[in-house]
């Protein structure tokens, strides 16, 4: 199968497990029509024969059910590929999205202030930000799509929002962050 150091029970798993490659990549591409772009460049059914591999070494039938614990190692696996691309990307004008909000809703004085702080934000917090604020994606589907609980979502978006506040007042030009977002 893949080149891959495996027992031999973990690559008869592995073998079972490459039907679920096809739906799951389907399904993700379905689910996040924005990475369109991303799917052009990366080799998604590669990633997630490699995803199967890993995941066979530390399968355990006995704690769940090998369709969920597959299609989230896949799904984990692509997620990973397609930040890696949009790190690559960088500066691009589809990172530039927030950019664009706080163009539109500063003064011009506060502007290069605010971007220089969202630009420090770890990219997956960024990601988050955007997602939740400006996409208005949910935190059910986002932590759907990063294979995390909601609540783990509203945490991490709550922690970036606070990050982000507390850069802003900083540099005098925000407000204070309040981390009371509804339940999706």
């Amino acid at each position: 199968m893949l080149n891959r150091r495996l027992t031999p029970t973990q690559q008869r798993t592995a073998e079972e497990a490459l039907q679920y490659v096809e739906p799951a990549v389907t399904m993700y591409r379905l689910r996040n029509p924005s990475y369109r772009k991303a799917f052009k460049v990366i080799d998604a059914f590669s990633v997630a024969r490699y995803a199967v591999a890993d995941a066979a070494r530390t399968y355990d039938p006995k704690k769940s059910l090998p369709t969920t614990y597959f299609s989230c190692a896949i799904r984990n696996a692509l997620y990973r590929e397609v930040q890696k691309w949009k790190r690559s990307r960088e500066g691009s004008a589809e990172r530039l999205h927030l950019d664009k909000v706080i163009d539109n809703h500063l003064t011009d004085d506060a502007q290069p202030i605010a971007l220089e702080c969202l630009k420090q934000l770890p990219d997956e917090q960024r990601d988050l930000v955007e997602r939740h604020l400006l996409d208005g994606q949910s935190l059910l589907a986002i932590g759907d799509l990063i294979g995390r609980d909601w609540r783990t979502v509203r945490s991490r978006i709550s922690r970036s929002l606070a990050q982000l506040s507390r850069c802003w007042q900083d540099e005098g030009i925000g407000g204070e962050h309040t981390s009371d977002s509804p339940v999706p």
